[in-house]
């Protein structure tokens, strides 16, 4: 009974059923063509199952030293330990899987020995490769040596979906590194099956119409290996055949769908289609804190640019969080963030963003730009008297700052407003005639100096540029904005009929109906002064009559 336990334990001895690994990519191919990667004896020569003589197994079988069955004791002599080829002495009947006898696999050959070392993901993984911390997948690397799996395992770039850099950048970045991890897939072992060889070649020539025939050849030869739907992807990809490229890294990603290069290579496929929502819900099978830091800024960048473009803007915010904590001195990813949390409502965390942004590029005209307009709206929609007037300040201030990198006429046109809410009405009024001297056909800039100049209590003076915003404004809106300043001005010029039809031009009935009001007191008022005048008059004509009398009195001319 104990000569059949062994017999059926000791095919599941796993650390003594291999025997030496072989240390060299020629060692592994001719194992796999061999059809057993277990060296141990010549084609055809019996072996055992844990990778000796069968004289040895024997010898086991009759209770021999180094058998199964052999109780606890020293080891003998020459017994090569546990992991090395040999067996650990334990009870008979014990087993190290806990009594529960487990399946052999057979290892069949791989036909693209070589592209493991790029994409299988191993929990060996090294610090920084893709795939730390996950599991491995395939059968590839489970007999590959160590150096075979991990050599020329290509770091990803940070600048492979950098949404801070221009489209065309971004194109030309990823189809260089496409270029790159092909390469890097198709060197090593020589290929088993027909094409895939011819394909190698082609690629690496720049062919790529000959490679994507190639590589269609051999997914046709191997439809259950990934490998060759990956290429001839990124071939078709190369190609501009977007749409063919994403149907074969589709198929690819469907034979190994826990493969953290596929899934990059998938995701850009979907951007290249437009399908951004498809994009995101890929990469949301994925924990980015999981990975290395440099991937966690590749993964990131590329996961908020599909949410931002398919709209879901406080998911694409949580993710530019993250990239914000791995990049915290990067300018225009605070400034992205700050704009997408103005986005949602998070006027708080995007003041802060911005702020910060400038700080990181004070020189950065477009950053110091869209943080001066929201320092003005801040103070355009506080409730708050004195945090508007701050908010306000330091628009003005920042305004300032912009204007001293380029004196544009938006950028001065910006300086008024904020000077205009932080109540510097001469400054405003200054700034107002420098835009004016570089476009004098916008009612805006006429509008802001008669405004700065009415603010003085010079409204004579701010009349002629009223009237010329009035005669340039289009917009009905705009013009009554212009017609309700002008009767505001001609209201505190006592010009009460002008008053009137401008407040009605403007729609502002309550304003004309004041004026109408006040009007018709100072009419009134002006009745009784006139009134009064007429009486003193009278008064005074009435004393000099009487003062000539007493004078003809005392004269006594009578």
């Amino acid at each position: 009974m104990g000569g059949d336990l062994q017999d059926r334990r000791a095919p599941l001895d796993r650390g003594a059923g291999r025997g030496p690994r072989p240390q060299s990519v020629r060692g592994l191919q001719a194992a796999l063509r061999l059809g057993d990667r277990r060296p141990g004896g010549a084609e055809g020569e019996p072996r055992s199952v844990a990778g000796r003589p069968p004289a040895a197994d024997e010898r086991r079988r009759a209770g021999g030293g180094g058998g199964a069955d052999r109780g606890p004791g020293p080891r003998p002599a020459g017994l090569p330990r546990q992991g090395a080829g040999g067996r650990d002495h334990r009870p008979a009947g014990a087993h190290r899987n806990g009594g529960r006898p487990r399946r052999r696999r057979d290892r069949r050959p791989d036909p693209f020995p070589g592209a493991g070392r790029l994409l299988r993901l191993g929990t060996e993984s090294k610090p920084g490769l893709p795939g730390a911390g996950q599991p491995a997948v395939g059968r590839l690397t489970r007999g590959a040596p160590e150096e075979y799996r991990y050599r020329d395992l290509p770091q990803p770039t940070t600048e492979l979906f950098d949404i801070t850099r221009p489209r065309h950048q971004r194109s030309l970045i990823m189809r260089k590194m496409l270029s790159l991890i092909a390469c890097l897939i198709l060197a090593g072992g020589a290929p088993l099956l027909a094409g895939w060889d011819e394909g190698v070649a082609a690629f690496k020539a720049k062919d790529y119409p000959k490679a994507a025939q190639e590589f269609q050849e051999v997914v046709k030869q191997s439809p259950d290996s990934y490998q060759g739907y990956y290429m001839l992807g990124l071939t078709l990809a190369q190609l501009n055949k977007h749409q063919d490229a994403l149907s074969n890294l589709r198929k690819a990603y469907d034979l190994n769908p826990n493969d953290l290069t596929i899934k990059l290579a998938l995701g850009q496929a979907y951007f290249k289609v437009r399908r951004y929502g498809d994009v995101a819900k890929l990469l949301a099978t994925i924990d980015g804190a999981s990975l290395a830091k440099n991937q966690q800024q590749a993964f990131y960048q590329m996961r908020a640019q599909a949410k931002l473009k398919s709209d879901d803007e406080r998911g694409a915010l949580k993710d530019l969080e993250a990239l914000v904590r791995l990049k915290p001195n990067d300018a225009k990813l605070r400034y992205l963030y700050g704009t997408t949390a103005l986005s949602v409502g998070d006027e708080r965390t995007a003041l802060a963003a911005v702020a910060k942004a400038v700080e990181l590029a004070p020189d950065d005209e477009e950053i110091r730009r869209t943080y001066v307009n929201m320092l003005v709206r801040k103070g355009r929609v506080s409730r708050d008297k004195n945090a508007k007037k701050q908010a306000y300040s330091q628009a003005a201030e920042q305004a300032k700052a912009l204007v001293a990198i380029n004196p544009s006429y938006d950028n001065l046109m910006l300086k008024v407003s904020a000077e205009l809410g932080a109540g510097l009405y001469q400054q405003a009024a200054a700034t107002g005639e420098q835009a004016l001297a570089k476009n004098k056909g916008d009612w805006l800039a006429h509008f802001y100096v008669g405004q700065a100049l009415s603010s003085q209590q010079r409204y004579a003076e701010s009349e002629p540029y009223l009237n010329q915003a009035k005669s340039l404004a289009k917009n009905p809106n705009d013009l009554k904005m212009v017609w309700r300043q002008l009767g505001f001005v001609y209201e505190k010029q006592k010009k009460y009929s002008e008053s009137i039809e401008a407040y009605e031009n403007a729609g502002d009935q309550t304003a004309a109906a004041r004026v109408k009001e006040n009007a018709e007191t100072a009419r009134y008022n002006q009745q009784v002064e006139e009134e009064n005048r007429r009486i003193k008059e009278m008064e005074e004509e009435a004393k000099r009559l009487e003062e000539e009398l007493k004078k003809l009195e005392g004269g006594g001319g009578f």
